[in-house]
């Protein structure tokens, strides 16, 4: 494989093609990431730790997130609106 040009450094949860562009859950800093070839790399949106990515039948990114003391998954448009459609802490 080929290093691409400009590359982040990451720890890479989970990827996903999400439209024209890769998602790419980084733990490392705790954001989603896109790429593509036209606009290289980017970051989407920050999380608590994204571990897991999908895309549902709607089109919606799905992303599940987990730390030690919180779990949660959540649904996110293309403009970066979310909702949650689960969670749960060590406090409740």
């Amino acid at each position: 494989a080929e290093e691409v040009k400009d590359s982040p450094k990451m720890t890479a949860a989970g990827l996903v093609w999400w439209g024209d562009k890769l998602v790419i859950a980084d733990r490392g800093t705790k954001t989603l990431r896109t790429y593509s070839e036209k606009d290289g790399f980017g970051e989407f949106k920050k999380l608590t730790m994204p571990v897991g990515l999908t895309v549902d039948s709607k089109g919606y990114l799905v992303v599940t997130e987990k730390d030690k003391d919180f779990a949660r998954i959540v649904r996110l448009t293309k403009e970066g609106k979310e909702e949650t459609i689960a969670e749960k802490s060590s406090e409740g």
